[in-house]
């Protein structure tokens, strides 16, 4: 049993590290700001009017407000009255102007939208679980409401070292449980995107000291009013800082540079625009200095001018997302978005970025607005024409999302663009045959005796005769992407759209890292199937390179 929290971190604007990055399942793991006073309270409540949240100060001073953000169907389960799965809760509240100490009086005030329902008072325990909280609650209007304080912890002027943070009770307690083939949390992590149940247990970011992405958010504003973002009750209900500082981001890189930890990649993203920051680029020349080959990706909605909040700072990867190909389609779900402003900016991320290696992929998540075929086939032309690196659909969970394309049937998607992902849900493969070829070339030489070597990683053929080919490819003359064909029947293009770093650190020959190749390539009446020899041939522009043959083996698992 696995999970990815731990091989990644998530750092909010305000300082607080977080378990997932989905507000549909907050749990904080700790902060990473100095001098950090602070409680965290976690447990569930129920009512038989709807609540809407709850409302925490200490005698007359606001702390702030546990949000519903965790499944219990437990509670549920136990006091059938009410049906509200969603009422748990797990927050952590600053209260670094509020002396907080065992003893004094937290009042819990609960809220149907803003009417108030019912309030309860509780002395804060000495010890880290109540023991006693009360069953039922009763105001005015004779409303029951149930409320249940699992845990109570205290934080105060504790050290904020991120390696004291990765090593603290929460993170322990992770990390034991996963061991031992348990849930850290029941009836949370089940329903987690990150959860790996299937997975044998490893632990990088303890056992190796290697974190494979740390995602900041930047940014908590955002100008757009998406109806599925939780942006808006983000802002009503978080406390501390709107915007992450670069001088925060330096004290923790620091720390993590101090104690010998490993970054693969540094994320922007979150639930605000991470280019609302008005010192964006200082987070990104931070982070250069401190981890100068860690790779930077930024991922915008785009409505922005590019020169003023990127700057002249290069990064690795820039996503840009436009759920659409026209404005109409566009705006129905990036309300007060400008479709027109998000592609100059790509165009202008490609200009910029595409000169220096740096990939700009289009995000373009699938709804019922901007589902037709007629919408995708422009996008993809769209892209081609524009030159982006990829062209990513990406399948969503919110209501108004793709009943056309689901992670379920996924295949039906047209594609004519070589540049074309789609989202790699494990439901993506669950019908597809994957093959590891037993033998890929170490050397091919063309005509010319121009050296290449090229690996193939993975083959996967889908159940509608699409096939997915990942690998790498590297020669003496720069290579501008590699043709597949079978039985002499052109299938498709592979594109060099990811950086292989490991590929140039093997072979110092050679010294191209954008040679990594990840393509799905459409149905074609040529079947591929086992024992059939796939053809490879390597192109520098018009002029094709080398050229050489792999047999498919029948090596299937």
């Amino acid at each position: 049993m696995n999970c990815d929290i731990l091989s990644t971190l998530y750092v909010k604007s305000n300082g607080e590290i977080l378990c997932n990055d989905d507000f549909g399942e907050r749990i904080s793991l700790g902060s990473c700001l100095s001098n950090d006073a602070a409680i965290s309270i976690s447990g569930w409540a129920a009512s038989e009017s709807k609540l809407s949240y709850i409302s925490v100060s200490v005698g007359d001073n606001y702390l702030g407000d546990l949000s519903f953000v965790i499944r219990r169907p437990d509670v549920v389960a136990d006091h059938a009255v009410f049906n509200e799965v969603l009422c748990g809760f797990d927050t952590l509240l600053p209260s670094d102007q509020i002396a907080i100490e065992p003893g004094q009086l937290l009042r819990f005030d609960f809220f149907h939208n803003k009417t108030k329902l019912a309030s309860f008072r509780l002395a804060i325990p000495i010890t880290m679980v109540p023991t006693k909280t009360p069953d039922r609650i009763f105001e005015d209007n004779s409303i029951a409401c149930l409320i249940q304080i699992d845990r109570i912890v205290i934080h105060g002027d504790e050290s904020t070292s991120i390696h004291d943070t990765l090593n603290n009770d929460r993170y322990k307690n992770i990390r034991a449980a996963l061991q031992d083939g348990k849930t850290p949390w029941p009836n949370v992590c089940e329903h987690c995107s990150f959860f790996r149940p299937d997975e044998p247990y490893s632990n990088d970011l303890f056992k190796d000291r290697i974190i494979q992405k740390i995602q900041f958010e930047s940014s908590l504003a955002c100008a757009l009013k998406c109806p599925q973002c939780s942006n808006l009750v983000q802002i009503k209900t978080r406390s501390g800082a709107r915007h992450f500082s670069p001088e925060s981001m330096s004290d923790l890189l620091q720390d993590l540079k101090k104690n010998e930890y490993q970054i693969r990649s540094i994320e922007y993203c979150g639930q605000g625009e991470p280019l609302n920051n008005p010192r964006f680029p200082e987070l990104l020349a931070t982070a250069r200095r401190i981890f100068p080959s860690t790779l930077q990706r930024v991922i915008t909605n785009g409505n922005h001018d590019y020169s003023k909040t990127m700057g002249t700072e290069y990064v690795e990867e820039t996503v840009v997302a436009i759920d659409g190909a026209y404005q109409e389609s566009y705006e129905k779900y990036r309300v007060k978005g400008d479709i027109s402003k998000a592609f100059k900016f790509m165009s202008d991320a490609i200009e910029f970025q595409k000169p220096k290696g740096g990939l700009v992929v289009w995000k373009y998540v699938l709804f019922e607005t901007n589902d037709s075929d007629e919408e995708l086939l422009e996008a993809q032309r769209l892209g081609d024409q524009l030159g982006v690196s990829r062209l990513w659909f990406v399948h969503s969970h919110t209501s108004n999302r793709s009943k056309r394309y689901t992670y379920e049937d996924p295949h039906t998607i047209p594609i004519i663009s070589s540049r074309v992902k789609i989202d790699s849900h494990p439901s993506y493969f669950r019908h597809a045959v994957t093959i590891a070829p037993a033998k890929a070339p170490d050397r091919i030489f063309g005509d010319s005796s121009i050296f290449c070597l090229m690996h193939i990683d993975m083959i996967v053929i889908h159940a509608n005769g699409s096939i997915s080919i990942s690998g790498w490819a590297v020669s003496e003359s720069s290579l501008s992407h590699i043709s597949l064909s079978v039985d002499d029947n052109y299938i498709g293009d592979l594109s060099f759209v990811i950086r292989r770093p490991d590929v140039v650190a093997l072979h110092a020959a050679f010294n191209e890292v954008l040679c990594g190749f990840d393509s799905l390539l459409p149905f074609n009446q040529t079947a591929i199937e086992s024992g059939k020899p796939l053809r490879f041939d390597l192109f520098d522009n018009k002029t094709k390179v080398a050229s050489f043959g792999l047999a498919i083996e029948d090596n299937t698992f």
